[in-house]
């Protein structure tokens, strides 16, 4: 009995044994990708985490599309659980921060994000931490002796949870374009009461009413990341349009192509269907001969 004993535990641990080397075989097949975690703040309410993920191939960096990345509040838990997303072609990824995670802010003085890559067939286990302290920026237009001038004030929380001024922290001023962000003015840095101010060019033009979006951004930083604050002023130009100088032409609506165009396209359109008229005719003229 003692031997079929001894037999079954040398048979269970060759059975272990080599399920754990196909275990640690398959690990060494996996290849290592690498998280990249950023955070944006475009309003209190409105808060993206955002995630690269990246691997190694033929001594290039090459994205990593396609797989599951979990984030986390504090720690990888049910309870700090933020959400989860797929990473697109680029290997990129956006979680807009769920209500759960507002309602934990306002009591912390950093956040403790964490990213996750776990379980994929492809990748080995990897994560990335990402501690935030959260700022804020107040934003004033102030005009004085016909002098326009945009003020920023950057607020982070002390001890108490009481807003305090932050100093040295740098600051890009821009306008809003239909299609980017405008600079006015050079990299400034907030002073020891933690205010930067900059002049608001007097040529910039606006919409018809002369209101322009005025932004202030704090980019990337470390430890607050990106954060952008707005407000909309009456500084620019207005701008009017001519709408009879532009009611037809190239790039207008179908209904205001301009009249030459027409001309051109309906004639040749005329003249095709006149050739092919004629030819019909001319071959019903010969069937009856």
């Amino acid at each position: 009995m003692k031997g079929v004993w001894k037999c079954f535990a040398v048979v269970a641990g060759l059975v272990l044994s080599a399920a754990i080397q196909g275990h640690a075989a398959q690990q060494d097949q996996k290849s290592r990708a690498r998280l990249y975690l950023t955070y944006f703040k475009y309003s209190p309410t409105d808060r993206y985490l955002n995630i690269k993920v990246i691997t190694r191939k033929e001594r290039r960096n090459v994205p990593v599309e396609d797989v599951k990345i979990e984030f986390y509040l504090g720690e990888k838990s049910s309870a700090g659980y933020l959400g989860s997303i797929m990473t697109d072609r680029e290997g990129q990824g956006s979680l807009l921060l769920p209500l759960s995670f507002y309602a934990a802010a306002d009591t912390l003085l950093s956040y403790l994000f964490v990213a996750t890559l776990t379980d994929n067939s492809e990748y080995l286990d990897t994560d990335m931490e990402l501690e935030i302290i959260d700022a804020s920026i107040e934003l004033h237009g102030i005009v004085q002796d016909s002098q326009r001038t945009v003020q920023a004030i950057v607020r982070v929380r002390d001890s108490t949870l009481a807003l305090v001024t932050v100093p040295d922290v740098p600051l890009n001023f821009l306008v809003e374009r239909p299609l980017s962000l405008l600079p006015i003015s050079d990299l400034k840095r907030t002073g020891d009461k933690g205010i930067a101010m900059s002049q608001f060019p007097s040529d910039l033009p606006g919409d018809r009413e002369g209101y322009v979006t005025v932004v202030v951004k704090i980019d990337d930083h470390d430890p607050y990341g990106t954060v952008l604050q707005r407000e909309t002023l009456r500084w620019g130009i207005p701008t009017s349009f001519d709408d009879k100088s532009q009611k037809r032409s190239l790039w207008s609506a179908r209904a205001n192509t301009p009249i030459p165009l027409l001309l051109l396209v309906n004639g040749l359109i005329l003249v095709t269907w006149g050739i092919m008229i004629y030819i019909v005719r001319e071959l019903l003229q010969i069937k009856h001969i």
